[in-house]
């Protein structure tokens, strides 16, 4: 049997249980599975076997608890009430609170989160209210929390998602403008954290951002306004705006020891998500008025880069300048070119290499430098130089400070010898300065 209450948009089949008559009042009791009306459904099928329904004065009403019928897990109680003399009424959906762990994810609620979110760890709760009247008018609206949430998204995982959504047309599922999210981490490459975002969600599966920040690196992050459709597998395009990025917490941050820098930079980083992966695409960051300073001091392989090489590298050691403009382009997790173009060099005090170089500083010296080499495996690499403990962590099935009995320390032993290093996947490129920059 398959019934419907008005134009409530559910549809109840598989009903079963117990009904009695008396006084002029119907009442059944037992079990019922609400599907969605909708050509499309938004949701699967769930499950009640605790329906009460009531006829009486021409008033239907109806409440009980449906869950989803292969886990049971709850995720609604919901009370309809209808009149039949207007054909006025109104559905109330409460969620007390759907815990999504590794036993249940949203898939398993609606079509709708397929590719957009995995490997969802966090908790749903809030109120929503469906109202319809005999003319056929339907209303809908709610607010709904999401709750310390963590994630795996097309543009990379997030944790600590906190956010309320207030929806204008639940069942279009559509928000007012100005929703905000508070988010602890998402890492498209490069971590950043305790980022806010400003959002709508528009209809057929479009989320506008309006705006997000996060501070980074001694700057901030701004993501500039764009519109995602989650609807069919598309490109997302996200543009973040750099400002203020401090060149010695940026260096420090990544753990490479072997390189010091100063400056401040500003400037902009347009990203590509898609099936293949994140990419930036044009990227660029300019130092500010003043400059800064450059120092590299790991081991060099003078034998395969010559005598000029072996100059630029000992310039290299200690080195001012008056602009660096910061080229980026590439995939996050493969192979990703770094372009760096310094100008107006002045050389510091070290290596009789230097002092030679400075003898002749009048020459206007301009380094172009290319870096190439798997971004994301650089970067973990030189962090687990500096503590292992990440590494580590990755091969267990629970993070390495969960894990009972065990504690960790890491130290870190100094050795008096040179040691010589060999670079893996990584080329290093410098450019002798152009014959019109020498005079």
């Amino acid at each position: 049997m398959k019934a419907t209450i008005g134009t409530v948009p559910l549809l109840l089949s598989d009903s079963s249980g117990d009904w009695s008559f008396d006084n002029n009042r119907l009442a059944l009791n037992g079990g019922v599975t609400v599907s969605d009306r909708n050509e499309n459904p938004r949701f699967y099928p769930l499950r009640s076997d605790d329906m009460r329904l009531t006829l009486a004065d021409n008033v239907i009403r109806a409440n009980g608890r449906l869950v989803h019928p292969d886990s049971r897990t709850p995720v609604t109680d919901v009370t309809i009430e209808h009149r039949l003399s207007s054909g006025d009424g109104e559905a109330v959906l409460d969620v007390p609170g759907i815990r999504f762990n590794n036993g249940f994810q949203p898939e398993q609620l609606t079509r709708l989160t397929e590719g957009v979110i995995a490997l969802v760890t966090g908790s749903v709760n809030g109120r929503g209210r469906i109202a319809w009247s005999g003319s056929g008018k339907v209303d809908s609206s709610g607010a709904f929390n999401v709750v310390d949430t963590d994630f795996a998204a097309p543009f990379g995982p997030v944790t600590g998602l906190n956010t309320t959504v207030n929806f204008t047309d639940l069942l279009a599922i559509e928000t007012a403008p100005n929703q905000v999210a508070t988010v602890a981490s998402i890492n498209p490459g490069i971590i950043v954290e305790n980022g806010t975002i400003r959002y709508q969600l528009l209809r057929d599966q479009l989320v506008k951002v309006e705006r997000g920040e996060w501070p980074f690196m001694g700057g901030k992050l701004i993501l500039q306004e764009t519109i995602l459709n989650f609807a069919r597998p598309t490109a997302k395009r996200l543009t973040f705006e750099v400002v203020g990025l401090d060149a010695k917490t940026f260096v420090t941050t990544l753990g490479f020891a072997e390189i010091s820098a100063t400056g401040v930079f500003d400037g902009v980083l347009p990203m590509v998500f898609d099936e293949s992966g994140g990419r930036i695409v044009g990227g660029r960051l300019d130092s500010r008025e003043g400059g800064g300073t450059l120092s590299y001091n790991g081991v060099v392989n003078r034998a395969n880069i010559g005598m000029f090489g072996g100059l630029a590298f000992d310039a290299l050691r200690s080195l001012r300048f008056r602009s660096m403009v910061i080229r980026l382009d590439g995939y996050l997790d493969g192979e990703f070119a770094t372009r760096l173009t310094i100008d107006q060099v002045a050389l510091g005090d070290a290596t009789k290499t230097q002092r030679f170089l400075k003898s002749i500083n009048r020459i206007p010296f301009k380094f172009n430098v290319t870096i190439k080499g798997p971004f994301r495996a650089l970067i973990a690499t030189a962090k687990s130089f500096r503590d292992p403990r990440t590494v580590i962590s990755d091969a267990l099935p629970v993070p390495l400070d969960e894990v009972p009995g065990i504690v960790t320390e890491v130290r870190r032993q100094e050795e008096s010898q040179t040691q010589t290093q060999t670079p893996v996947n990584e080329q290093v490129d410098v450019a002798p300065p152009p014959d019109q920059d020498a005079k």
